[in-house]
């Protein structure tokens, strides 16, 4: 009786035939089977049309597992262009209807100007908001008649860097404080909750570092220019980060949304990032207030549906 070549494949490679390479081989660092010892493995012999059998069934079985790899690897670059398509969808106003009782963003433009000017009468520096931005030139895309298009610098009220303390000072390191940098904000997440370093009191007064107080926005300038999430803790900041403070009258999810859709290609031969100008310079549609939040309820519910058909087919 002879061993097809393919069932002795697949027989060496079972994790019964492996295991009983491990019971019998030297008891050395490198488990080691010497010949003799291979040749005495007890192993099955079925007929050899048994073998065949064996060998087709296998075949069919991996040729089944590969399709469906390739299916769910196609399902998982469906839900993510569908969700870009729902984001891009959303922020040119096409995701839900317009409602004509809402008041016009252009109204809505208005009072962020006077919030801000109030801060500024407190001593609180703030952007200067644009004159003429409700009618800026070369935008993107066209919005809804009922919203106006900004720039950041229009609609945030302070704008904050960062900086790393000392590495050679121990005292500035593991202290109260949560720390982010850019490996802190994970690609896909929406909130930061925690952060892989921590500093003192002392890192934060003696560096360039800022204090970011929770419920406010974090975005990278450098290496990682897409990511950006809200803050749910206090948290101070390297310089390869920005902690916004949004107008109270602007959504944050509507703004952290609508910055994902962004292609930023930064400068930099070798870390690519953007300027504070830049940043300040990037276009932003401006919504009613009410059709904002409506246009992040959808778009919230409509992951929520994909998140579950995701998790339903075992997908990551």
């Amino acid at each position: 009786m002879h061993f097809s070549s393919e069932y002795f494949y697949f027989l060496c490679t079972s994790d019964y035939f492996q295991s009983k390479i491990k019971t019998n081989a030297s008891a050395t660092t490198l488990p080691l089977l010497n010949k003799s010892k291979f040749e005495l493995l007890q192993v099955p012999l079925p007929p050899m049309a048994e073998q065949q059998r064996i060998v087709s069934e296998i075949e069919h079985i991996f040729t089944f597992i590969d399709q469906l790899e390739k299916d769910k690897l196609s399902m998982e670059r469906f839900i993510q262009q569908t969700k870009h398509k729902v984001l891009n969808l959303a922020i040119q106003g096409k995701l839900v209807s317009q409602n004509s009782s809402d008041e016009p963003a252009s109204v809505l433009l208005e009072k962020i100007r006077k919030e801000k000017a109030a801060l500024a009468k407190t001593g609180k520096k703030t952007p200067k908001t644009t004159d003429d931005s409700p009618h800026y030139r070369n935008v993107p895309f066209e919005v809804p008649q009922s919203w106006v298009w900004c720039k950041n610098k229009d609609i945030y009220i302070e704008n904050v860097g960062g900086g790393t303390p000392s590495k050679s000072n121990r005292q500035y390191w593991n202290g109260p404080i949560k720390w982010a940098s850019v490996k802190d904000l994970l690609e896909g997440e929406l909130y930061l909750s925690d952060t892989i370093d921590t500093i003192s009191e002392e890192g934060l007064t003696n560096s360039s570092s800022n204090l970011v107080k929770a419920n406010n926005i974090i975005v990278c300038t450098r290496i990682s220019l897409d990511r950006i999430v809200i803050n749910n803790i206090d948290v101070a900041i390297n310089q390869d980060l920005r902690g916004i403070t949004l107008s109270s009258f602007f959504n944050r999810l509507f703004y952290v949304y609508y910055y994902k859709t962004l292609d930023i290609q930064g400068q930099g031969s070798t870390v690519k990032g953007i300027t504070q100008k830049e940043f300040e310079e990037i276009f932003v549609p401006l919504p009613p207030v009410a059709e904002q939040q409506r246009i992040v309820s959808q778009i919230e519910k409509i992951f929520s549906t994909l998140d579950s058909i995701q998790s339903n087919l075992g997908l990551k």
